[in-house]
């Protein structure tokens, strides 16, 4: 048990886990760099959970430096426990002078530091890919609340690269004594909103088509959304299918090629008596369909502003910060006590 011990708090042992630990990170990187698309997928999951999916097991020609790297830091922080435990023991029993210590703050920041990673890899959660329109609500079920967006703002280079983007926001959430909570926030670069250890980024933006501006028979404008009823000239009109591809199969009847907007096509149905149906072109402002009589013309779409927002909570955070901030104040201390030199002192066989 003894000997266990002891290679368990080996400076070799250390040694070597870290030079494997590079191996392995170095061999993995490549492996990233050729499967961008499979691993940017990844990013958006828990760790612990997809590890122990068929998506991760399932692919061991791209994920198995993932399962080494988890033992080798495993070990590694085995390693790291066993030493500062054995340190400890003889300051304190042996009586050894108090700045040994010292380097003990050191290793049991990053200690902690660790602890939150391992949490926020296996507690917590992700939620991508959120799609909230301007003046509109989205409800995000993880974080089991309401997000509404009020404005965005974006800045664009002169080649149209997006440079910046700010999001205002107001979260919504049902209290214990059924009222709303309303809060309002900001969405900047390098800067989420965070509501109770949940935070939320603004991953891209722009405009989203909501509907069409209309006239019929040279009377007024009608903004009417997509899918609904307008009426006109005495008629009942509704919106029916759209088609951003518009194409015509062999037996006559229409599809849409892609979900791209390369050939768009809005049906118009007339209700009531006149029963007529037809497709207008939104290929351009002032194209018109006739129905039963009467043009439909096309004045304008209708777009808002949307952003994609993701919600995440990394339950392990505080830990990482916390032991980050001891690690930090454990090597500062270090200089002080000691500003010229540094140096890796090889233990002697009595394990001093």
């Amino acid at each position: 048990m003894r000997a266990v011990w002891n290679t368990l708090r080996s400076t070799y042992l250390t040694i070597i886990i870290a030079v494997l630990v590079c191996i392995n990170t170095i061999w993995g990187s490549l492996i990233v760099v050729a499967n961008g698309e499979y691993f940017s997928a990844v990013g958006h999951k828990m760790l612990m959970a997809w590890l122990f999916s068929s998506d991760a097991y399932g692919n061991l020609s791209l994920t198995l430096w993932i399962y080494i790297l988890f033992v080798l830091v495993t070990i590694f922080a085995i390693n790291g426990i066993v030493c500062t435990i054995d340190k400890l023991y003889k300051i304190y029993f042996k009586s050894l002078p108090w700045r040994a210590f010292v380097p003990q703050v050191v290793h049991i920041g990053f200690l902690i530091a660790m602890l939150g990673h391992l949490i926020g890899a296996t507690s917590g959660f992700k939620s991508m890919n959120n799609v909230v329109l301007e003046g509109e609500g989205a409800y995000i079920e993880k974080a089991q609340l309401t997000v509404r967006l009020d404005n965005l703002e974006q800045t664009f280079a002169p080649s149209g690269r997006p440079l910046s983007m700010v999001t205002d926001l107001t979260i919504e959430k049902a209290t214990a004594g059924g009222d709303i909570l309303k809060i309002s926030g900001r969405i900047s670069p390098n800067s989420p909103f965070i509501y109770k250890g949940t935070a939320l980024y603004s991953e891209s933006g722009g405009e989203f088509p909501t509907g069409l501006q209309l006239s019929v028979g040279g009377g007024g404008v009608k903004d009417v959304p997509f899918k609904g009823d307008f009426s006109a000239d005495g008629i009942n009109f509704r919106l029916g299918r759209l088609y951003p591809d518009l194409a015509v199969s062999p037996d006559g009847s229409f599809y849409s090629r892609s979900t791209e907007y390369r050939n768009p096509y809005q049906e118009v149905i007339a209700l009531g008596a006149t029963k007529a149906k037809g497709l207008l072109s939104l290929s351009r402002v002032g194209n018109s369909v006739d129905l039963g009589g009467r043009a439909v013309r096309l004045e304008g779409i209708l777009f808002k502003d949307y952003v994609v927002m993701s919600a995440i909570k990394d339950s392990g955070i505080w830990f990482i910060g916390i032991g980050s901030f001891i690690l930090v104040f454990g090597i500062l201390f270090i200089m002080i006590l000691n500003p010229e030199r540094g140096e890796l002192l090889r233990a002697d066989h009595q394990g001093h």
